[in-house]
């Protein structure tokens, strides 16, 4: 039998506030914290709140180029000692 091919993204395009949390592992306050900074971008659909999956794929990338960021740094400044010469 021919499968059918589906007529929609098979990632959602954005998720309710619960789910976004979830997928950066934070909580309420801390989520809607980063909404009101601007950090995740939002929107109301009738009574519902949903955030942008790519705003959250945004936030991640941000957060591992500062990581990146700091990590270099430290190894830049790391001096060799007897231990790690």
């Amino acid at each position: 039998m021919r499968q059918r091919k589906p007529q929609y993204s098979p990632e959602p395009l954005a998720v309710s506030p619960r789910v976004g949390f979830g997928m950066i592992q934070v909580g309420n306050t801390k989520g809607y914290d980063l909404i009101a900074r601007g950090e995740l971008d939002s929107f109301i659909d009738g009574h519902q709140r949903r955030i942008t999956v790519e705003s959250i794929k945004a936030y991640i990338a941000r957060r591992l180029a500062e990581t990146a960021g700091q990590s270099s740094r430290r190894i830049q400044n790391t001096k060799p000692t007897a231990t790690n010469a």
